[in-house]
């Protein structure tokens, strides 16, 4: 008798662990996703996240494999560490995960729905007001991702984003490439659409287009430019200079930044955020 109650413990405990194991779900092979403990997405918006500051995740020293997967066709775009302004850049998911068992607190961030590491510990007060926030207006928040290769081989993933930083006052534009933002790029004109700009006020960040176009005055007047839009409305452009400076990156295709709005000695400026030319 002590023998067959033996034998029941021992096939419930493995029908236990077996159903444990169904929770993570398996791959065709037989070996486990690497999933994440997040809340559903569905119905939700993606937000992307204005490209200024960094933040180094945690955790890629445990989910390299999944890194790999992530990276795989392209890993000869990865730059070494140390050259930070030329690697392969990678959209970033970060979600809360209120269902956590050891911090209810955490922040995961993933790259095409795979698990590639977290927010460090002591920095997720920085992230969960906000994100909670978010939440409730059925959002979540979405930055670039830039990948870096370890001396030891592996890989390091910095997210080119900032809990500090405020969220634009508009929505990116789709269908566009979104510059990093490095250096403040002074823009012209500004002066004729004081009204556009002051609707989204002073100290506001804000998602602008870029598109090609001529200088309207001045000696220079007819050369190419770059116009900068705000929701569909030209608001100014840059120099001469800096066309010549930025046209190799921005005339490859359709492209956006980030800006922002500050007060002037008598007018409202808009200076662009830029990537290192």
């Amino acid at each position: 008798m002590l023998v067959v109650i033996i034998l029941v413990a021992i096939i419930v405990y493995a029908l236990l662990s077996a159903g444990k194991k169904k929770d993570g779900s398996t791959n065709q092979d037989g070996t486990m996703k690497e999933t994440i403990n997040a809340f559903n997405t569905n119905g939700l918006t993606p937000v992307r996240m204005l490209p200024v500051g960094r933040t180094s995740i945690v955790g890629e020293y445990y989910r390299q494999s999944s890194i790999r997967k992530v990276v795989r066709g392209h890993e000869r775009e990865v730059a070494p560490m140390g050259v930070w302004d030329n690697t392969l850049m990678l959209p970033a998911t970060i979600l809360g995960e209120p269902n956590n068992r050891h911090d209810m607190n955490a922040v995961s961030v993933s790259i095409n729905g795979i698990a590639v590491g977290y927010i460090a510990k002591e920095e997720t007060h920085l992230w969960q007001p906000w994100m909670k926030q978010m939440e409730m207006n059925l959002r979540y928040p979405t930055c670039d991702a830039a990948v870096y290769r370890k001396d030891d081989g592996g890989y390091k993933i910095i997210l080119h984003c900032s809990p500090t930083t405020p969220f634009a006052a508009n929505d990116c534009p789709t269908g566009y490439v979104c510059m990093d933002a490095a250096h403040q790029v002074a823009v012209l004109g500004e002066e004729l659409h004081q009204d556009k700009l002051g609707e989204y006020g002073v100290g506001a960040f804000v998602w602008a287009v870029l598109e090609k176009g001529e200088i309207p005055k001045g000696k220079y007047k007819g050369h190419p430019t770059y116009w900068v839009s705000l929701d569909g409305t030209q608001v100014g452009y840059i120099t001469e200079a800096q066309y010549e400076k930025y046209n190799a990156l921005l005339g490859v295709s359709q492209s956006c930044c980030a800006a922002f709005i500050s007060q002037g000695p008598n007018k409202l400026e808009l200076s662009l955020m830029l990537p290192k030319a």
